[in-house]
C-alpha cells in the first residue's frame, strides 16, 4: 500500500515560517476587520499585516510572475497569488492588475500563458497581491477585494444571527485577523455559520475552544471526490499552520487524534496508507482506573452534540471551579473532557470507544477521572 506523510505537530521549517510572521506582526494594536481595511489605505504598500498574509499564503507556492492555468482553481488563468483572471467570470481582475500597471495587456493575459513576457517584477507582485485584498477600481471596473468581501460577509452573518456588534468590529489580535484572512482568501466557504458563532463566542467568553475546532477540525471538509482527498493532507498542514497563527503559539498546536482518523479512514478509500509525522496522533496511551489528570476551565456548561456540513459531531464539557461530576456516557462517542481547576470528578462509564476515544485535557487543578479498563485507550490533550 502507498504512504502518505502527514504532520502531527509542525515540522522545523513549518515553525520557523510561522515564528517569522508572527514577529512581523508582533506588538501591533488589536484591529477590526473594518479597522484593517481603513489601516490598508494609510499604509499603502507598507502594511506588515498584508506582508504577513503574503508570507503565509506563499509559504509553501511561490507567487507566479507570468500568467498560469490554476490546475487548484478549476484550471483558471492566474497570476501572482492566485488572483484569478479567467475570462467573463472574472473580468473585473483587470481593475488590479492595471492599478499596477497601466500599460499591461489585461485581455492577452487573460488569453494566453506566460505573460507579460518580462514577467512581474517582486514589488508588482506585492502590489498586485495589496489590491487583492484591498480592492480596486480603474476607469469604472471595480474590483471588491477579499477583505471587502469578507467584511460584508461577517456582517449578513451577523444579521442573520441576531448579533448587536458586527463581527467585522471585533477587536482582533493582528495574527488572528493573519489567520481570518488567509482562510478567506483560500476558500470564503470556511467562515460559515458555526465558524461565525465560534468567532462570536471567543469575543464573548475570551475562549477560543470552539473556533479551535472550526480552524482545526471543520474547515478541512473531505469530500468524496478522489483528487479532494489526495490534496486533504496538504490543506491540513495549511489549516494547522494557520492554527499555530491565531493562537500564537505554534509549538503547542498539533493535529487532533479525530481529525488524523477522518482523513486516515479517506486515504484508504485511495488505497494509501496516512503516516503521522513529527509526533504521533494525540498522545494516545492506555490509563487504569481511577487515573488523575488536571486542567484549567473556570465555568461549568455542556455544550450539545453539534452536527454542521463538515460532520464534525462532538460533546464538550466544562468542568468548574468549585468541583462537579461529569459523566460521559456511553453513547457519547466524540466527548471532549475539559476540566476546571476544581476538584472535578469524571466517569467513563464501560464501553469500546473503538475510533472515537474521549478526549481528556490536562491543565493545573486535581480533577479524577474515573476511567474503566474496559473504556479502551483515553486520549489526553495537553492543549493550552
Amino acid at each position: 500500500m502507498k504512504t502518505r506523510n502527514i504532520n502531527i505537530k509542525l515540522g522545523t521549517k513549518d515553525l520557523t515560517s510561522v515564528d517569522n510572521i508572527l514577529n512581523q506582526v508582533k506588538n501591533l494594536p488589536s484591529l477590526s476587520a473594518n479597522e484593517l481595511l481603513h489601516q490598508l489605505e494609510i499604509d499603502k504598500f507598507n502594511s506588515k499585516v498584508v506582508d504577513a498574509i503574503f508570507n503565509l499564503l506563499t509559504d509553501e507556492e511561490e507567487p507566479r510572475n507570468k500568467t498560469y492555468l490554476d490546475q487548484n482553481n478549476k484550471g483558471d488563468m492566474s497570476i501572482g497569488v492566485g488572483l484569478d483572471i479567467q475570462p467573463h467570470s472574472h473580468d473585473d481582475a483587470k481593475a488590479v492588475l492595471l492599478s499596477v500597471n497601466p500599460k499591461w495587456d489585461f485581455e492577452g493575459m487573460q488569453a494566453n500563458e506566460n505573460l507579460p513576457d518580462v514577467g512581474l517584477t517582486p514589488e508588482e507582485i506585492k502590489q498586485v497581491f495589496y489590491y487583492t485584498l484591498k480592492g480596486a477600481t480603474y476607469e469604472g471596473i471595480h474590483f471588491q477585494g477579499e477583505i471587502p468581501a469578507l467584511i460584508r460577509h461577517l456582517d449578513n452573518m451577523s444579521k442573520k444571527l441576531g448579533y448587536e456588534t458586527k463581527l467585522s468590529d471585533i477587536p482582533l489580535k493582528p495574527h488572528e485577523l493573519v489567520c481570518l484572512v488567509s482562510m478567506a482568501f483560500n476558500n470564503p466557504s470556511l467562515i460559515g455559520e458555526n465558524f461565525c458563532k465560534a468567532l462570536h463566542e471567543y469575543h464573548e467568553t475570551k475562549d477560543p475552544t470552539q473556533l479551535i475546532l472550526q480552524i482545526m477540525e471543520c474547515s478541512n471538509k473531505l469530500y468524496d471526490d478522489k483528487k479532494a482527498i489526495a490534496d486533504s493532507s496538504g490543506l491540513q498542514n495549511r489549516r494547522t499552520k494557520e492554527l499555530a497563527i491565531f493562537l500564537g503559539d505554534p509549538e503547542n498546536v498539533h493535529l487532533s487524534y479525530r481529525q488524523f482518523k477522518r482523513l486516515e479512514r479517506a486515504y484508504k478509500t485511495l488505497g494509501i496508507e496516512l503516516k503521522p509525522i513529527n509526533g504521533s496522533p494525540i498522545y494516545a496511551q492506555p490509563y487504569k482506573e481511577k487515573e488523575r489528570s488536571s486542567s484549567t476551565e473556570e465555568t461549568l456548561k455542556r455544550i450539545e452534540t453539534m452536527n454542521d456540513e463538515y460532520n464534525a459531531s462532538f460533546v464538550t464539557y466544562y468542568g468548574s471551579k468549585n468541583g462537579s461530576e461529569i459523566t460521559v456516557v456511553e453513547d457519547d462517542v466524540h466527548a471532549v473532557v475539559i476540566c476546571g481547576d476544581g476538584n472535578n470528578i469524571v466517569n467513563v462509564k464501560p464501553n469500546n470507544y473503538i475510533e472515537s476515544y474521549p478526549y481528556l485535557a490536562g491543565g493545573i487543578g486535581h480533577n479524577q477521572f474515573n476511567i474503566s479498563s474496559k473504556a479502551g485507550n483515553i486520549m489526553v490533550w495537553y492543549a493550552w
